[in-house]
């Protein structure tokens, strides 16, 4: 997973690099939260009222991984930071989702799947 993470991370960069700002415009990335979820979780807006686990690279970000989220039909849920990766948490059941990584549509597309955990994309608010 870390590997995959990192890819995607870099496929980001690569991209936000390459797309310059129309002129007079402040450049915008354009990002989604990758979020993993267990196999019974067919929808976003299941996760209404559930843990979030995510990863302390991330947790600047959680006001916007949050309010997307909501947008997203799952008001109420908390995103919280902890001691082990968000994915580890994921799989140990202590938390209904994580957010695994924040990057670019288009390396979220390519993030693996993973047999037995649904996988979302969240689009994030802008900055």
């Amino acid at each position: 997973m870390a590997v995959a993470t990192a890819l995607a991370e870099r496929m980001t960069a690569i991209a936000s690099a390459t797309v310059p700002p129309q002129a007079g415009e402040k450049p915008k990335a354009r990002l989604v939260a990758v979020v993993m979820a267990g196999p019974n979780v067919k929808a976003v807006s299941e996760l209404r009222g559930k843990v979030i686990a995510i990863d302390d690279r991330n947790a600047a970000s959680n006001g916007r991984i949050t309010a997307a989220i909501a947008a997203a039909g799952a008001p109420e849920v908390l995103v919280l930071e902890g001691q082990s990766t968000a994915i580890s948490r994921l799989l140990s059941g202590e938390v209904a989702a994580a957010v695994v990584a924040l990057v670019s549509p288009e390396a979220a597309e390519a993030f693996p799947k993973i047999a037995g955990l649904t996988l979302f994309q969240v689009p994030l608010p802008a900055q």
